[in-house]
């Protein structure tokens, strides 16, 4: 597989790049550097206020990920849509290692500055221009990425829920728990609300611990699919976490002491 020359940068440096993937011609090429790719298969992916990109490349694969979307619950609102982040470090998002970033086979880098304008037809994303600034993570990073792309769009479904890692926030209750047969919760739900639609919990935790300092109260339930659980500030339900029952909570694991010798 050939490779593309790469121009080595300083660690640590800011480096700012303008990338665009467009369709143009009806031509799937991206060019990197000056070397022209060939795009064997793009696909997008929204999940949780978060785009992700990935695109297969002769060169070798390309992302660009946790690109936040906080009001974009389907791909048809990306019609037109623009977001703008002067600073992703003091971006309020639902979780902080979640930030945006930026790679390729040779490194990759944190997105510090975003501007993305992107736009949809049917089920595939036409259009991505993003005009970012990184922060170089290591000395292989391209000086830019420009071309053309069709990238097929990938929604949302049970199995992905399923498979998905940490919290989610509670404004995609409503949307997310109805996908796997459960009772969707609104945005501003309440522990009330909870129980009213799961019944009592099975287990709950939190508070102030000796060792962890203190912890936000959650709930869980033990539900024929999956396990679900609820962090809880101030009676707020803040996110919640799909756990499938082949994976279950650390909590309810057995230890060596917990099995007893016959």
């Amino acid at each position: 597989m050939a490779r593309a020359v790469v121009v080595a940068g300083r660690a640590n440096q800011m480096a700012r790049r303008v990338i665009t993937l467009a369709n143009w011609n009806n031509e799937s090429l991206l060019k990197l550097d000056g070397k022209s790719l060939s795009v064997l298969h793009a696909d997008a992916s929204l999940f949780a206020g978060r785009l992700g990109i990935d695109i297969d490349t002769d060169f070798g694969e390309i992302a660009l990920d946790n690109i936040p979307v906080r009001d974009i619950f389907d791909f048809r609102d990306f019609r037109g849509y623009r977001v703008q982040i002067p600073n992703c470090e003091d971006y309020g998002y639902e979780n902080p290692l979640l930030h945006p970033w930026f790679s390729t086979d040779s490194g990759y880098a944190d997105i510090q500055r975003l501007d993305a304008s992107l736009d949809l037809l049917d089920d595939r994303l036409l259009s991505v221009q993003i005009d970012l600034t990184t922060s170089e993570c290591e000395d292989a990073l391209p000086r830019s990425l420009c071309g053309t792309l069709i990238a097929n769009c990938c929604p949302l479904d049970s199995t992905q829920l399923l498979h998905s890692l940490g919290p989610i926030p509670v404004r995609f209750a409503e949307r997310y728990l109805p996908m796997l047969d459960l009772p969707g919760l609104p945005s501003d739900a309440t522990q009330k609300h909870a129980i009213a639609a799961f019944g009592p919990p099975d287990h709950s935790g939190g508070g102030i611990s000796s060792k962890q300092g203190t912890i936000p109260e959650w709930i869980r339930y033990a539900l024929p699919n999956c396990y679900l659980r609820f962090q809880i500030v101030h009676d707020r339900i803040t996110n919640f976490t799909i756990m499938r029952l082949s994976d279950p909570p650390c909590d309810l694991l057995k230890t060596e002491s917990d099995i007893s010798v016959v």
